[in-house]
């Protein structure tokens, strides 16, 4: 009986005086990538192309053992509505998941090769080939709750695939435990801290080619940094405001002094975005930032040009402010929630602005008054 085909996959075509480069096997059929073998995304990209062009599953076939894998997140992938705010995101986890399960069917799917995901996902970062000096990642090397996030799009695609063809049985992802609860939040002085190693960096140069001296700037970050502690905007929102009005991005509406924080065809999802009165200590510094703008730019950008993840300035920044890993673009939102419960100023420190409650709290974050109980609650004022 000939075995089930595995379905199309990437594989590093090895041949004797030539450089190993990235091929796409469909069965008995041989497609090159034009990828060298170091070119991982290049490769990805064409088997995402290949898959988008040749895919015509098959969702009436109900045996796991013939349901390919890749099958299943390209139909969860294909069928998501266009304007689906989690599409980037859903796509680069099936990115990550296809280097594994893509030669998989559904009958592999269970604890041991869940588990084998995860360690292949969280492993150090190794060279593709040992002549490579510089480290290439092959999907490695990420955090333990990204790997987490990655499987349950895993399961919502075979759920998915389950809901247009019924299979046999629904697999079971095995999910690794939750990680624990972040409850780090900077103080006022921490802040400071990472406002000035911005003001510092951006004056200090560094040697370049021939000897010449290079300047940075980090304004931008300082932005991310005041807009984050007192607003409580989520880094997506963040870096995509503007300052007109938009139908796909936030704005800040100077004449109301209000932050929009979605574009108006935007749909709302459950991390809420609702509008935010801008905070007096922010308002100088916004003033200021668009009496200084070109026509057309977005609030956060870097010589003009936008930003696409606050990752590597950040971390510049975070150093240089003697500041742990575990200080991320996610703590602003965490300290301003902190701040908001307890004082505009913080823990240590006297108070500038009454504490707010638990629902006047959830409110300007977004969120809900039960999570913003769970996760600050006890940040606040007793007494």
């Amino acid at each position: 009986m000939p075995r089930p085909s595995k379905g199309a996959r990437l594989y590093v075509k090895r041949q004797k005086g030539r450089a190993p480069v990235y091929v796409i096997r469909d069965g008995e059929e041989e497609v090159s990538t034009g990828c060298a073998a170091t070119d991982v995304d290049g490769a990805t990209n064409a088997l995402r192309q290949y898959l988008t062009d040749h895919f015509r599953p098959d969702t009436s076939e109900r045996s796991l053992s013939r349901v390919g894998c890749a099958e299943v997140m390209m139909l969860y992938l294909t069928d998501l509505p266009a304007d689906s705010p989690s599409r980037g995101t859903i796509r680069y986890h099936v990115k990550a998941l296809s280097a594994y399960w893509g030669d998989k069917s559904l009958a592999d799917v269970k604890g041991s090769t869940c588990r084998e995901y995860l360690k292949q996902r969280t492993a150090p970062q190794k060279p593709l080939l040992p002549s490579m000096k510089t480290t290439v990642s092959r999907g490695g090397s990420v955090k333990p709750s990204t790997a987490r996030q990655e499987l349950k799009t895993f399961q919502a695609a075979i759920n998915h695939w389950h809901r247009e063809s019924p299979l046999e049985a629904v697999p079971k992802v095995s999910l690794p435990k939750p990680g624990s609860r972040r409850e780090r939040f900077l103080e006022r002085s921490e802040v400071a801290q990472m406002l000035w190693a911005c003001r510092r960096l951006s004056r200090e140069g560094h040697r370049a080619a021939k000897g010449a001296v290079q300047f940075t700037d980090y304004s931008h970050v300082a932005r991310f940094i005041l807009i984050g502690v007192y607003t409580g905007t989520r880094h997506d929102r963040i870096i995509r405001l503007r300052w007109a009005a938009s139908k796909s991005h936030g704005h800040i509406d100077l004449q109301r002094r209000i932050i929009f924080r979605r574009g108006s065809d935007e749909r709302e999802t459950t991390k809420r975005s609702p509008p935010v009165q801008v905070p007096k200590g922010l308002q100088g510094h916004i003033s200021r930032w668009h009496a200084a703008e070109l026509g057309g730019i977005p609030v956060i950008h870097h010589n003009g040009s936008p930003i696409g993840k606050m990752r590597r300035a950040w971390n510049t920044v975070r150093a240089a402010a003697s500041l742990g890993e575990e200080v991320t673009p996610h703590t602003l939102r965490h300290t301003c929630a902190s701040w908001l419960l307890w004082g505009r100023e913080g823990k240590g420190a006297r108070p500038a602005q009454k504490p707010l409650t638990v629902w006047e709290t959830a409110e300007v974050l977004g969120a809900d008054a039960s999570t913003v109980e769970r996760v600050y609650g006890h940040h606040r004022r007793q007494g």
